[in-house]
């Protein structure tokens, strides 16, 4: 475990941490039971942890999921872009529909 100083730390500072905290074992999971996708974190036997279960119906049976930012590739990137521009778009559309009936609500009071 490196300190700040030495600069092996791949953390940003945390106040009144004089060395460098451990990497987290945090993992994503899909929950064969229901569907669910979840992080959770997942720490060596020695801390009598409880066996990681779904959040949503509580099952065991879940699948290790390798983590968003261990996989890259072009196929994804679109696929991540056009889906926030699809979220985008329908956001704009949501507060055009706003702003349209704020204006006939408006008209009708005026008249």
């Amino acid at each position: 475990m490196g300190g700040w100083a030495g600069g092996q730390c791949a953390h940003p500072p945390i106040p009144h941490l004089p060395t460098c905290p451990p990497t987290l074992p945090l993992f994503d999971f899909l929950c064969r039971g229901c569907g669910t996708q979840f992080e959770s974190l997942v720490r060596p036997a020695s801390y009598g942890d409880p066996a990681t279960t779904c959040p949503s119906c509580h099952s065991q049976d879940l699948e290790r999921l390798l983590a968003s930012f261990a996989v890259k590739s072009a196929e994804k990137t679109q696929a991540a872009a056009a889906a926030k521009n699809a979220r985008a778009a329908s956001v704009a559309r949501r507060d055009h529909i706003a702003e349209l009936q704020d204006q006939e609500k408006h008209r009708k009071e005026d008249h």
